[in-house]
């Protein structure tokens, strides 16, 4: 539902800090699932919502980015392999991700539709909240100090991929 703002913000601020405010309003809302109780569903329903209006950001601004990028350096001819290595790197991250987590479950215990202890309950919850969190927030750092590292090395940087996006596509608005 916010992808529209997602898309003006992008327009406004760039595309690398829009998508930095996502992943904060990602990161704040989603840390609010470590607070829950067992049969807060209204409150979890509350940030399943507000945390899917970051994924607008997420699922769209980094395709974007990688467009201008192709765009920017004419490698064209090898678009299809940056968008290749970015379809595998989530997917791949996934697949490890999911192989450790199903592993610490098991060491601490926890097996699904059983009772569980306090320490695999704990171990499900920190793994499903705490983790991705904090994945998000070493990737906003990352993010962060690209942004800088742009703005010290060249202030003007940004504003040439969009204007040399917006006079190849055509369009008029250089914002």
């Amino acid at each position: 539902l916010l992808l529209p703002i997602w898309l003006y913000l992008s327009k406004v601020i760039n595309q690398y800090r829009t998508w930095l405010v996502a992943m904060v309003l990602s990161i704040a809302v989603f840390a609010w699932v470590l607070m829950l109780s067992p049969g807060d569903v209204w409150a979890y329903g509350v940030i399943c919502v507000l945390s899917g209006f970051a994924l607008g950001a997420d699922l769209s601004l980094p395709a974007a980015i990688v467009a201008d990028r192709v765009s920017a350096i004419q490698a064209e001819s090898r678009a299809t392999l940056y968008y290749g290595v970015m379809a595998f790197i989530p997917k791949f991250a996934l697949a490890l991700a999911s192989g450790f987590a199903f592993w610490l479950l098991a060491q601490n215990g926890f097996a699904a539709n059983a009772s569980n202890s306090d320490i695999s309950l704990k171990t499900l919850l920190m793994l499903y909240a705490l983790m991705p969190c904090l994945i998000k927030v070493f990737a906003a750092i990352f993010l962060w100090m690209l942004i800088k590292e742009q703005g010290k090395d060249n202030p003007n940087e940004q504003n040439r991929f969009i204007e040399k996006r917006s006079h190849h596509h055509g369009l008029n608005d250089v914002s």
